[in-house]
């Protein structure tokens, strides 16, 4: 970039702020990086991405998108997402872009030129390729783009003490490459960056210090999730951000709107739980978090009907919780439950007092009266098939998959009955049901029932979008274990589906170790609900 295009830039961001206009921080990348619900994503199911943690590092002029998505490598984003949302880009916002995780997908090969879906691609070919699209497109819109480096799976040597070649992105171990930077998806962004005087954030070394100097128990403990090694708990994620606030605050990115956390913070002043049944009940999260407290704090939120809180999602509500912020990094999720008795609305204030210093949030939601005289059920069966009430249609469709008949009961696969090793959903590989509706109505609930044939290593995540390009879908189910025998999994649900739009639900399986032969049943999907009133 030369200096005419650098001082335009720099001009455009200081106009931008003078105006009052906020500046846009927009993260795109992969799971690492991505928004998880804190009520579904809780307890042993706990994950965050550290670009959803990103906006409590700056002030009120900065509004951070987190665009990042689930099992997408540099390629595959771009064709899904990148179109969109480069449009929304104006003169003086930035771009934060961080992939490689899952470009590693075709063992450090690129995946056919031609392919749109496929995610594989090599460090020195088609990962260049997309990251340069990133940041040359970034800069026709005037926005400043910023490369960060993928973080670091943990991922230790046999005596624990140091990080593996892989778990840093080169792939040189695995392949048994003599070339010791042929595979290495670090070094190529660094060299991208270096060819397109772009800003970098190497959060591959950050988060490898961090994490050795924790140690392999500790770095689990506090950073990684129960389920694997490469997603983030709530606490990981809020460490990464700061590494990340860190980095830019020394380079001098953004420094002027920087804004670490004094003391106690909270997600939202806000939170409008939308409408619930009457007499039925909806879940939100309120964080708390803190960085490098210097001493214990005392947190209470107190709050009354018709809301209740808990420090568990499942249970145990009541007008009240107290708890303790140890001295240091801090992060936990106080849910606040919405039980609507009427159809009226309900704007109520919570008091979430910090060592005695009281602060409110806004509470607000609205009770719906549904025709409990016109319940329907739509249903999928894999024996029965489709059963469409007249207040929809329904239909499926497989992607990437196949289906398979054995013992008079039918199973779904692969085309090739071969599954790679994933860490995370593929895009292009997933079982489709949509429900178009014919009237105006309320969904209020979702199952399925579904299981796994020789499920070792075998996962499942379950979206739900009235989009058909999912670009900001509803999570259901989230890197769940496929069971081997067919298990239900129910969600109550509150949404209203106007006549003639349509609702899809996908449900994708994927195996962490690669397999052949292996299949999945789908036993069953269900949807409830009332016609409006």
């Amino acid at each position: 970039m030369n200096r005419r295009i650098a001082t335009l830039l720099l001009a455009c961001t200081f106009l931008c702020s003078a105006s009052g206009a906020k500046i846009k921080v927009l993260t795109i990348g992969d799971s690492t990086m991505a928004d998880y619900d804190e009520v579904k994503n809780s307890s042993e199911d706990e994950m965050r991405g550290w670009g959803q943690m990103l906006s409590l590092f700056f002030n009120s002029d900065v509004t951070v998108e987190n665009a990042a998505k689930n099992g997408r490598s540099s390629k595959s984003f771009y064709y899904e997402f990148w179109g969109k949302l480069r449009e929304t880009l104006k003169p003086g916002d930035y771009v934060v872009i961080q992939f490689g995780h899952n470009d590693e997908k075709n063992i450090g090969q690129d995946s056919a030129p031609n392919d749109r879906t496929g995610r594989g691609t090599a460090p020195w070919g088609q990962y260049q390729d997309y990251l340069s699209r990133y940041v040359k497109e970034s800069r026709e819109r005037g926005a400043i783009p910023v490369l960060a480096t993928p973080i670091v799976r943990r991922m230790f040597d046999a005596e624990g003490k140091e990080l593996v070649a892989q778990a840093k992105h080169n792939l040189r171990e695995v392949l048994k490459s003599e070339n010791d930077t042929l595979y290495d998806y670090v070094l190529a962004m660094k060299d991208v960056a270096k060819k397109l005087n772009v800003s970098l954030v190497d959060m591959t070394a950050l988060t490898e210090a961090a994490v050795e100097n924790l140690g392999a128990d500790k770095s689990k403990e506090l950073i990684y999730c129960v389920k694997d090694n490469t997603h983030l708990k709530a606490l990981g994620a809020l460490m990464y951000a700061n590494l990340f606030a860190d980095d830019i605050k020394r380079q001098g990115i953004l420094t002027p709107y920087l804004s670490y956390p004094d003391g106690i913070a909270q997600s939202s002043q806000k939170i409008d739980f939308g409408s619930a049944f009457v007499n039925e009940s909806s879940v939100k999260a309120l964080s708390v978090s803190g960085i490098d407290l210097k001493s214990a704090q005392k947190i209470t939120l107190s709050v009354s009907a018709p809301y209740s809180v808990s420090l568990s999602p499942n249970n145990s509500f009541s007008n009240k919780v107290e708890l303790e912020a140890n001295a240091g990094d801090f992060y936990k999720a106080l849910y606040i439950r919405f039980s609507p008795t009427d159809g009226n609305a309900s704007w109520k204030p919570a008091a979430l007092v910090i060592d005695g210093k009281k602060r409110d949030i806004l509470l607000s939601g609205k009770g719906i009266s549904a025709d409990k005289n016109k319940a329907f059920a739509f249903e999928y069966s894999s024996r029965y098939g489709l059963r469409s009430p007249q207040q929809a249609e329904i239909d499926t469709h497989l992607e990437g998959l196949k289906y398979i008949v054995d013992l008079n009961d039918t199973y779904i696969t692969t085309l090739n009955r071969n599954w790679p090793a994933d860490v995370d959903l593929n895009s292009d590989r997933y079982f489709e049901i949509s429900m178009k509706a014919k009237r105006n109505i309320y969904i209020s609930e979702i199952s399925y029932r579904v299981a796994g044939v020789s499920p070792e290593k075998m996962q499942f995540t379950v979206l739900g979008s009235a989009e058909k390009s999912f670009s900001k879908p509803d999570t259901y189910s989230l890197m769940e274990t496929m069971p081997p025998q067919p298990k239900q999994y129910s969600q109550k649900v509150m949404f209203k589906l106007s006549k003639g739009k349509t609702y899809y639900l996908r449900i994708y399986p994927w195996c962490k170790s690669g397999a052949e032969g292996k299949s999945i049943k789908i036993d069953s999907i269900l949807f409830r609900g009332y016609e409006e009133k």
